[in-house]
Formats: structure tokens, sequence, C-alpha cells
């Protein structure tokens, strides 16, 4: 899974045309990348947010508890002995 949604220079691309309306082909063919791509990222986004949400109330959203490293060994000794 990635990280992200824009690269860097994307973002710098769409601050700058948001803040001074500064475009070119650059930015043009972006905008047509995020048309076309928008219906499956808001297909993703409500999928991430299904998921984070059932984690969440199962008590999952920080991770699982671990065992401390010696856990493994000690239950091996007890059912030994």
């Amino acid at each position: 899974m990635r990280h992200y949604i824009f690269t860097d220079e994307e973002k710098r691309r769409l601050t700058r045309w948001l803040e001074t309306g500064e475009e070119n082909q650059t930015t043009l063919n972006l905008f047509t990348v995020m048309r076309q791509s928008t219906p499956n990222l808001i297909k993703d986004m409500k999928l991430l947010i299904r998921v984070s949400k059932r984690l969440q109330t199962e008590k999952r959203w920080r991770g699982r508890l671990r065992a401390p490293p010696d856990f493994k060994s000690s239950l091996l000794q007890d059912e030994s002995g």
C-alpha cells in the first residue's frame, strides 16, 4: 500500500496553482489524471475508512498487544515443568 497520493512535485505544482493560478502542460496533465483517478480513489478511501472503523471498534487500531520477549520461553518452562 502506498503512503501518499501526490508526489512532492505534484503537491508543489497544485499548491502553486491554488495560490497563483499558474498552469503549464504538466499541471494540465495532472488535472487530467486526477479526473480519471478520482472514482477509484474515492472507492479505495471508502474501503480504507470502513476497515479503519472496524479495527477501532475491535480495539485493534493501535495494533495487537505483543508478548514480552521471554514470554515464549517462560511458557515452555511452565509446560515442561
